[in-house]
């Protein structure tokens, strides 16, 4: 293709040379004429096809990508047309899968609505039972007694339940003071029966010491959890310690003993993760001197603070230490 293309080009010259000699022996001018004009043109129409050559070079490489893009998009319908009647199957699956997932849903309403009748039902018959037990009783006791005299118990009821008040008041404060004078057997209240253990820990309330401007008492030997310690130091008169400043709590820890013996102090987080306060004037902590990484709440309880090496730190409201006790609700 390429060497017609060189001969036409070449015998375009030639004509083109033949007019232009015509026109130059009209002019009586010389010209060469060609006698071999596919040799003697060769460069000339080679220099002339090279653009034309160059175009269809590009040309057939933007053939061959767009053939390859076609071959790629034809395979690629091949391989959707193939995936096609899997697709079909999933949807169709899906599709009963749905189905039998509404008619459970269908069927769980439909027991639901029995159930609720079923209990709307139960529960109708047991107020009216309520309702007839109650007319029962109420017969019962306008036959037994009447009204003026169920009236005049019941206020007599009332006043022994606030002279038993007023007596149990008494006797706790009583039991504050002197922890060995209540020994009441019969009043076996929650509050009592922890009086009475208590009262079996010690018998005379120990003496606080003067330790810079404050007073404080520091229990080397009885152990107890956070709760019963806290219930100690007020049953002396006082209340676990908390420290204003870094120099009262310096004087203290220097009459604690060494190693790894812990003390109970008056402060926790109980209410609120984070936020320690003063279990004597429940206001927030003002001094702290925590240990390396606490408080660390490990394992989500340690809700309590104590010291040992003359550092704070975070434990188990539950685990039994020595304690330390402040005379005043100051701090």
């Amino acid at each position: 293709m390429f060497k017609w293309a060189s001969y036409f080009l070449c015998s375009f010259a030639v004509l083109a040379s033949k007019g232009s000699w015509a026109t130059l022996q009209d002019n009586n001018q010389t010209v060469c004429i060609l006698k071999d004009a596919p040799n003697q043109c060769g460069s000339f129409c080679l220099s002339a096809l090279d653009p034309m050559q160059t175009n269809l070079d590009a040309i057939e490489r933007k053939q061959g990508v767009i053939t390859s893009q076609l071959w790629a998009l034809i395979s690629r319908q091949d391989v959707q047309q193939k995936s096609l009647p899997s697709l079909d199957y999933e949807l169709r699956r899906h599709t009963e899968m749905q189905e039998k997932h509404i008619s459970h849903l269908l069927a769980v309403q439909s027991e639901m609505q029995a159930l609720q009748k079923e209990m709307l039902h139960s529960i109708l018959d047991v107020y009216k039972k309520l309702n007839a037990h109650q007319t029962l009783v109420q017969e019962s006791l306008d036959k037994s007694i009447t009204k003026e005299v169920f009236e005049n118990r019941l206020e007599g009821v009332d006043k022994q339940l606030l002279t038993i008040g007023s007596t149990m008041a008494i006797l706790m404060s009583r039991s504050v003071d002197q922890p060995h004078t209540v020994q009441n057997q019969s009043l076996q209240s929650p509050q009592a029966s922890l009086q009475e253990s208590l009262s079996e820990i010690g018998s005379e309330p120990p003496q606080f010491e003067q330790i810079g401007s404050r007073h404080f008492f520091i229990e080397h030997n009885l152990r107890l959890n956070w709760t019963m310690a806290a219930q100690r130091c007020r049953q002396i008169g006082g209340h676990l310690a908390s420290f204003q400043n870094r120099l009262e709590f310096n004087a203290v820890t220097a009459k604690l003993l060494t190693g790894d013996v812990y003390y109970w102090i008056g402060m926790n987080d109980l209410g609120q993760e984070g936020q320690f306060v003063s279990v004597a004037s429940g206001n927030p902590v003002a001094f702290f001197d925590w240990g390396y990484g606490e408080p660390d709440n490990l394992g989500g309880n340690h809700d309590c603070v104590d010291i040992a090496h003359a550092k704070m730190w975070d434990s188990k409201c539950a685990d039994e230490e020595r304690f330390i006790c402040q005379s005043d609700n100051e701090v």
